[in-house]
Formats: structure tokens, sequence, C-alpha cells
């Protein structure tokens, strides 16, 4: 089943946060879910939960930014994503490369009344342990590496965060992001 962002949406105002900062969680998640889906930003897991994380972390929330297998029913691949309190934020699984799952936030499937159950495993021990995750190399590069090279904006990824900001009532200036947030690094599930 594919998740256009207009059945998110609407899947979207079942979820009903419970605390402040739940509610600031969902309003960063409700902002990048539009991003890309209205782009078609589709495999983009890794700029997605690293523009998330420092979106969260700028407005206080402790997050970490996750990267391993993940497998939602029998689909298993590399991925990237967010925690809050060991609960994953996913945006980006809902315009994932070739599949399509509803989005994640705080461990909650965002999906449409009508759509499949989907289980889902972050940081899933893979049957075949000698396979190296495609996302180990993530584990080894600062969050600045990965931010600075995104070709699609003049500021990186770090220009995108700000942009989004913006939506959120935020200013942001790259530098300044880039200045705090460089040298963080992905934690590697299994």
């Amino acid at each position: 089943m594919f998740y256009g962002y207009d059945l998110l949406k609407d899947a979207s105002s079942n979820f009903s946060p419970q605390t402040p900062d739940e509610e600031k969680i969902f309003e960063v998640f409700s902002v990048l879910l539009e991003f890309i889906h209205l782009r078609s930003w589709a495999g983009a897991c890794h700029a997605s939960s690293t523009v998330v994380f420092v979106l969260l972390r700028e407005i206080g929330i402790e997050v970490s930014l996750c990267t391993g297998w993940t497998k939602c029913d029998k689909a298993v691949f590399g991925h990237s994503w967010v925690e809050y309190q060991d609960k994953p934020i996913d945006a980006a699984v809902s315009l994932a490369n070739v599949l399509s799952f509803p989005p994640v936030i705080l461990g909650y499937a965002v999906a449409p009344v009508s759509a499949p159950n989907v289980s889902y495993v972050y940081g899933y021990k893979h049957s075949a342990p000698e396979l190296e995750s495609p996302m180990d190399r993530y584990a080894y590069l600062s969050l600045g590496e990965y931010m600075d090279a995104f070709p699609m904006h003049e500021s990186g990824l770090w220009g995108v965060a700000c942009d989004l900001g913006k939506k959120l009532g935020l200013d942001l200036e790259a530098d300044s992001l880039r200045g705090k947030y460089y040298q963080e690094q992905w934690v590697l599930k299994s």
C-alpha cells in the first residue's frame, strides 16, 4: 500500500500527544512528513533523520540518532531513524526506496484505519550476522560530515534544518547548528 501524504495527514490527526515534549515532537514530525512527501524525498532516511535530530535538539528534546537494520513485516533493510526514550520517530519509512510503510511516531504507526497492521522492529538482528549493514558506515561518520555533503542545498542539510525550522517558528543559522552538532554520531542499533 502507498501511504500518500494526504492519507498520512488525516491519519496523523488520530495521534494524540500526552506530554508537552510529545506535542513538540509531533509538530516537528508533521513538518518533516509534509516536506518529504511534497518533495518526493524517497529513500532519504539518513537525511530526514539528521534534520529531525537537529530540530528536536534545538527545541530542547533529548533524542538519539540511530542506524541499523529495520524490519517492517517481512521486509528487512538498512535504515536511520531518531529515538526519544527508546521510542522510534521515523517519517522516512513512509517514502522508502522500494516499499512504503506507515510512518512511526514514538513507536506508534500513523496509518489510516483501513491500512493493514504493520509490525516494526528497529535495530533488528539480521538472521545472517555475517552481513554488514549498509548503515554501519554511518555509525563512524560525524553528523557534520554527512550534513555538509548534502548536495541539494547550498548549506547542506543544515540549510534544510533552517528552512524547516522557520515553519516551526525557529530562527536557526546553518553555521551555528554546524558548530553545535558537527561531532554528534549515529548510534548503531542491532
